[in-house]
């Protein structure tokens, strides 16, 4: 799977403020949650997550979302394939969380896909999705502070970030997608 997005680049998307490095201008960096200085190490607890330890822009995350939503087309030209598209938005672990719903349980596994999270049928996951977006809404959270989604269904995606992690991260998560999507239906 890597080969078939090696070809993908933040300079394609024109994207260039996504990076692992760790960014020069100190000075404008904000890091969620906030250490008590900078520099400051970076934990990467959750390595072998994608994106974990990517730094970047607002801006430059929602031009990655608004990648998905036109169906991998960027500047008229094809960054993702539509077989690696589809394959990204396909969900990994259909079987598992039937098995487990058959069983009465909650499931262990979310609709994720390659990479992305999904919405599927869900109304209040983790990654923020929310109660009001479509079935086929699918995003990224970065840490608790930070999440990127977009709805193919309304053409709409959004970027939520904040620097302080609240207690109660899947509510605001949840609730700001909510508030966003019921905006977009009025």
């Amino acid at each position: 799977m890597p080969t078939m997005l090696a070809a993908l680049t933040p300079t394609m998307l024109a994207a260039g403020g996504l990076s692992y490095k760790l960014p020069s201008d100190l000075d404008r960096l904000a890091l969620t949650p906030k250490p008590e200085r900078i520099p400051c190490e970076v934990e990467y607890g959750w390595l072998g997550h994608p994106g974990v330890g990517c730094f970047g822009r607002v801006i430059d995350a929602l031009k990655v979302i608004q990648l998905h939503l036109n169906g991998g087309i960027w500047n008229g030209r094809v960054l993702l394939e539509p077989r690696t598209l589809a394959l990204m938005h396909q969900s990994q672990f259909d079987r598992q969380i039937a098995e487990a719903r058959a069983r009465g349980e909650k499931p262990e596994f979310e609709f994720t896909g390659l990479g992305l999270g999904l919405r599927g049928d869900t109304t209040s996951s983790w990654s923020g999705f929310g109660s009001l977006a479509s079935p086929r809404a699918f995003g990224h959270p970065g840490i608790g502070t930070v999440m990127a989604i977009g709805d193919p269904d309304r053409d709409v995606g959004l970027m939520f970030m904040t620097t302080d992690e609240p207690d109660n991260v899947v509510a605001v998560r949840n609730g700001v997608t909510d508030h966003i999507m019921a905006a977009v239906e009025s």
